[in-house]
């Protein structure tokens, strides 16, 4: 009979062999199809509203970028299809709202499966939509999907302005309104029952 040190030295060994194979992360490499910037809008009851601030596109079938952002929360030259946040636009953003958060989507070129998720802002501002990039996917301490930068080449040419379409809009507006059924952000204001909605 194996003793106890033998059969642990085994066991670590086929362990270390099975995995000797595996990576942390998969890596995806691919074009830069979308860079979205979200917030997390406070409520008075409940969690937090997610919402986008600054959206860019890019169809590569098309040759088509297109986009939406909101001035007040964006840099303007997204309008120019680069989608960046600076230091002190970051700092606004998380002074003004209870998270900030930058989504990546990379679609590899011979159609398997795109890789999507939360990057840091040096990562963020590195890749260009319309871009190629390198990057592995991995989850965060909160569960939500990460991607993880590797390798990032901009978007060969400047699109004309015809295949571009970036608009601004307002990400919300704040009003209250009488409700009846009203689900969430329910307040007493004055015998009324009040609700607040963001749209």
């Amino acid at each position: 009979m194996p003793s106890r040190r033998q059969l642990l030295a085994g066991l670590g060994t086929a362990a270390g062999g099975a995995l000797a194979g595996c990576t942390l992360f998969d890596r995806t490499t691919g074009i830069v199809t979308r860079k979205q910037v979200h917030v997390e809008v406070p409520r008075r009851v409940g969690r937090a509203t997610k919402m986008g601030v600054a959206v860019l596109a890019f169809e590569p079938d098309r040759g088509l970028l297109h986009g939406e952002y909101d001035p007040e929360h964006a840099d303007p030259d997204v309008e120019n299809g680069a989608l960046t946040v600076s230091e002190q636009l970051h700092e606004e953003l998380t002074t003004r709202f209870e998270g900030v958060r930058f989504y990546v989507n990379v679609v590899p070129e011979d159609g398997s499966n795109p890789a999507g998720g939360n990057v840091d802002r040096q990562a963020f501002n590195a890749l260009s939509v319309g871009g190629t990039a390198t990057v592995g996917t991995y989850f965060g301490d909160d569960r939500s999907g990460r991607l993880r930068l590797h390798d990032t080449v901009p978007r060969e040419r400047t699109l004309q302005d015809s295949r571009r379409d970036v608009r601004p809009r307002r990400t919300y507006r704040r009003r209250l309104i009488r409700h009846r059924f009203c689900s969430a952000l329910l307040w007493p204001v004055g015998g009324k029952t009040i609700c607040e909605v963001w749209y």
